[in-house]
């Protein structure tokens, strides 16, 4: 089987942390952002972007998930 380039690297417990860490980051300021625009404490998203892009916040949200997901996964030692 081919090596996936750079596996080696991202089998570092610290660079997945640092990873994981960013993702949960990203996600958190857009949760935050939801709530408080909810509560009227700022604009909320819906105010900034409208319905029809709020696929771009919900993207940027999934993709912030994904990496937190990817950072914390513990993988088996070979």
């Amino acid at each position: 089987m081919q090596k996936i380039l750079l596996a080696g690297y991202f089998r570092s417990k610290k660079v997945r942390l640092i990873v994981g860490w960013t993702g949960l980051s990203i996600a958190g300021i857009f949760f935050l952002w939801g709530i408080l625009g909810f509560l009227s404490f700022i604009p909320s998203m819906l105010d900034v972007f409208g319905v029809l892009w709020m696929r771009i916040p919900a993207g940027i949200t999934v993709f912030g998930l994904l990496m937190a997901a990817i950072g914390f996964w513990e993988f088996d030692e070979d």
